[in-house]
């Protein structure tokens, strides 16, 4: 497969206290899960990864686009649309709907129709059926973890950086995550202790 990530010398450090490890590694396109005891740095090394981190040394070249959850699952405030990232376009498609969609509107949604009864596919597909323009400070913390992954998997082009995913997900949840990681094309990098969910990845790496 090709390679997605490399870094070298990677390595991070807090405060006066001495840098993290040093990584030299190689992810490709498939799904790799990253294991390791707790406090070894595992979340650390993904917000590196992901440029959220600036490193202490060393470097990461990417050669795809890549999106970050982390274990907090942060959902912005707003609708679910917005966090979805379908915001603007959901809007187009609602005034048009109301008879107020302008030339513009109409060119933009030319070749797009299918997408609203996709996105309620994809957000039923998850166990979250709801309207785009529901409040996320509305959901509950399951339904925030499934949406949070969900927007990921919205990326189908980008590497997903997914930090302990299966937590606060019920076993529907978790079947919808192996699932969506099965089909998802661009790659993934998991942290995680869900021992389930690592059996069907296609390679693991620890962290020391």
């Amino acid at each position: 497969m090709p390679i997605a990530c490399a870094c070298s010398g990677l390595s991070a450090a807090f405060n006066d206290d001495p840098p993290l490890w040093r990584v030299d590694a190689g992810f490709d396109t498939g799904r790799t899960g990253l294991v390791g005891p707790n406090g070894c740095g595992k979340s650390v090394l993904l917000r590196l990864l992901s440029g959220d981190l600036p490193p202490a040394s060393g470097t990461v070249l990417w050669h795809r686009p890549r999106h970050r959850v982390d274990q907090l699952r942060a959902v912005p405030d707003g609708r679910v649309a917005d966090a979805l990232g379908i915001g603007a376009l959901h809007d187009c498609f609602r005034r048009i709907g109301a008879g107020a969609g302008t030339p513009a509107d109409l060119d933009r949604v030319a070749t797009l129709w299918h997408l609203p009864a996709e996105w309620q596919r994809q957000l039923a597909g998850a166990g979250i059926p709801l309207d785009p323009d529901t409040p996320t400070d509305t959901l509950s913390g399951g339904q925030r973890s499934r949406l949070a992954l969900l927007a990921a998997f919205l990326h189908r082009d980008h590497y997903l950086l997914l930090d302990e995913p299966s937590n606060h997900l019920d076993a529907d949840g978790r079947r919808w995550l192996i699932e969506r990681l099965r089909a998802h094309r661009g790659g993934a990098l998991v942290a995680s202790h869900d021992r389930a969910l690592l059996r069907t990845l296609d390679t693991i790496a620890e962290l020391r």
